[in-house]
């Protein structure tokens, strides 16, 4: 109820990473419960079916907000948080409903940021500005993968989508390639997105995997969005245990193009061409004692060739270009 107060009240800036953490506490935390109810008692009112439209209704204005400028994320994911909530929690449908809504549009909203934060990131030649965009794009892609986060109830219909399929491995394949090796360049908020990304992923992976074999519509969509070149030729199928979090699927020759091996690890979000990262050095290489006294925490972005490998990079390192 005091969490609803302020939403409406505005007194709190949503765009604050210490308000976020407070009001996930405040949502999360069970707290007594005198009535021996399932709900704890401060949150009783979120089986209310009225409590639980109005909720929303502020929810959704208050999106809708900020949904034109991806410097809003700190606060799409506080009202994404408190929708999962609710969504956890609500005993009807109608409110269960619209709280699915809420999450596809702020989904279609992050993703948004994401590709537009990506785009700068490939643009830009600025040293800073590129470990600037570089943590703001995987923050997103954090903030993206929390819509996923839900009962797992509901990912068979939530995952029969291609296109959400698409989003999904999309925001993962994100944060695999811009996580640091280190954590030390990271906010305490960003940090725990990772945790949270991780127990969603674990959670997500079979229903994933089922549904990448069933229809693969969804992750070829993903995989296009992230490598124009891409032209797949067999259906992805599931690699061998014990590495059977591992897909594989092959492309198609061409007349300068010879084909080749695309992997997709459903539970880490890793995507690999011929057994190498597209957009980045693999992480034995980034945890090598030289390349952290050469480079530190910096991730150097490869610029893919036409064949989907590298080694041509775009940051000047100390006066030096890195190839």
């Amino acid at each position: 109820m005091n969490i609803a107060r302020e939403l409406v009240s505005r007194t709190l800036d949503f765009g604050k990473e210490e308000v976020h953490l407070l009001l996930l506490q405040a949502s999360w935390q069970a707290g007594p419960s005198a009535l021996q109810q399932v709900s704890r008692d401060s949150h009783i009112e979120l089986e209310e079916e009225g409590f639980g439209q109005d909720l929303l209704s502020v929810l959704e204005e208050r999106l809708t907000s900020v949904e034109s400028n991806w410097q809003g994320s700190v606060a799409a994911l506080t009202f994404i948080t408190l929708v999962s909530r609710l969504l956890s929690i609500s005993l009807h449908e109608s409110v269960r409903d619209r709280c699915l809504k809420f999450l596809q549009k702020a989904r279609d909203v992050t993703v948004g940021w994401l590709r537009a934060v990506v785009k700068l990131l490939h643009e830009s030649s600025d040293e800073g500005d590129m470990s600037y965009l570089t943590l703001r794009a995987l923050d997103l892609a954090l903030i993206c993968h929390c819509t996923f986060d839900v009962d797992p109830r509901q990912l068979p219909s939530l995952l029969s989508s291609a296109d959400n399929i698409a989003i999904l491995i999309e925001t993962a394949t994100t944060v695999n390639d811009r996580k640091p090796v280190s954590e030390e360049p990271l906010t305490i908020l960003t940090r725990e997105l990772l945790r949270r990304f991780s127990r969603t992923s674990h959670a997500l992976e079979p229903t994933l995997k089922r549904q990448i074999i069933a229809s693969p519509e969804g992750i070829n969509k993903a995989v296009t969005q992230i490598w124009a070149g891409y032209a797949p030729v067999t259906a992805w199928v599931v690699v061998e245990a014990p590495n059977d979090r591992w897909l594989k699927t092959q492309t198609a020759n061409s007349d300068n193009l010879s084909s080749m091996a695309v992997h997709f690890n459903t539970l880490t979000g890793s995507l690999l061409i011929n057994g190498r990262p597209l957009s980045r050095l693999p992480p034995e290489y980034e945890a090598h004692s030289t390349y952290q006294r050469l480079f530190g925490s910096k991730i150097l972005e490869v610029v893919p060739s036409s064949q989907g490998l590298y080694f041509e990079t775009r940051n000047s390192i100390h006066g030096f270009q890195v190839s």
